[in-house]
């Protein structure tokens, strides 16, 4: 609806001015009834009024074919509007709906109203989606027409379907994704929601995590250096924080992981989730902890060769000694 939404009619007394509120009523504009004045003629006011609106109003017979059509309307497509009066609305469909037009014209004959998105194409050859309420109006004679009143919607459809894309590409990255990830509740620390690979990690089945928190799944002696993290991404002493830590496997072992944990934001400001990325680094631990066995045995082994080495020498002054008193007692024979 335009800006104008709402008009007082002076001296709606007369058939015509009776007339006049009801057709603006059905245009959807709130109309109220005041005391006679001066004022323009009826149908000066009824098409200053079409011509000035910033909705898309027109007219059509029962089998689509249009008798009128405001400025906005002709603009929005981009034809003039003597070429646009005379023509099918079908005609200006985008071709894979205009087998629909039957069916929207059926209910509009059925029912008096309609309501929905009509795909147009203009002069361009751009397509605009036009959400509409059409009404039948009956003419004294019998006759009936289509009001048509539409809105162009089409940057918010377009919006919502890269919006809608945009979410089916995330959920597959989450869903599809060689880290687990994890949505968490901050205040709670309850898990709002995981991937399959965080579950694997930890042996669970995707849905058995819900309702677990986060610090349920910390080895005690990880928990306090995940809490005075979590302090001071909360007081906002971090903008987020990474550390090394083990968390419990369900058959109870410990897995060590690479922790990741950042606010998630909603307009620029922190929310009340964060998420917490979990790289599962268990068998690197493993290979540091035999390197550093590998390497206390060989540091053994080089301590026991200085030891060999050191009696070996000892052995040689000793045999040395026993050679000299062995040549001393010769001579006294």
């Amino acid at each position: 609806m335009s800006p104008l939404t709402k008009l007082l009619v002076l001296g709606a007394e007369s058939a015509n001015d009776a007339l006049l509120v009801a057709e603006l009523r059905a245009l959807g504009y709130e109309v109220a009834a005041g005391v006679q004045g001066a004022l323009p003629s009826d149908a000066d006011l009824y098409r200053d009024l079409v011509e000035n609106s910033y909705d898309l109003i027109c007219t059509h017979d029962t089998e689509g074919k249009l008798l009128s059509v405001n400025a906005a309307a002709e603009k929005a497509l981009g034809y003039p509007r003597d070429t646009l009066v005379g023509r099918y609305l079908q005609d200006l469909l985008v071709p894979e709906t205009r087998h629909l037009f039957g069916t929207y014209l059926a209910e509009i004959l059925e029912k008096g109203s309609a309501h929905g998105v009509m795909r147009m194409c203009n002069a361009k050859g751009e397509v605009c989606d036009w959400e509409y309420h059409n009404s039948e109006r009956r003419l004294p004679d019998g006759a009936r027409i289509i009001r048509g009143l539409a809105h162009d919607v089409t940057e918010q459809l377009r919006a919502a379907r890269e919006l809608r894309a945009s979410e089916q590409r995330f959920r597959a990255l989450f869903e599809q994704a060689a880290v687990g990830v994890a949505y968490i509740d901050t205040p709670t620390g309850k898990l709002l929601e995981v991937n399959h690979k965080c579950a694997q990690i930890l042996g669970y089945a995707h849905g058995d995590l819900a309702g677990l928190s986060f610090e349920q799944l910390l080895h005690p002696m990880d928990l306090p250096l995940y809490e005075q993290r979590m302090g001071q991404l909360l007081q906002g002493e971090v903008p987020d924080f990474a550390e090394e830590l083990r968390l419990l496997h369900r058959e109870g072992t410990s897995v060590w992981v690479a922790l990741s944990v950042s606010p998630l934001l909603r307009g620029g400001a922190r929310s009340s989730r964060h998420m917490a990325i979990v790289l599962d680094i268990s068998q690197r631990k493993l290979a540091e902890r035999q390197r550093e066995t590998l390497e206390a045995q060989l540091r053994q082994a080089d301590a026991n060769t200085e030891i060999a080495r050191q009696d070996v020498r000892t052995v040689d002054v000793g045999r040395d000694e026993i050679k000299g008193l062995f040549r001393s007692a010769m001579r006294y024979w």
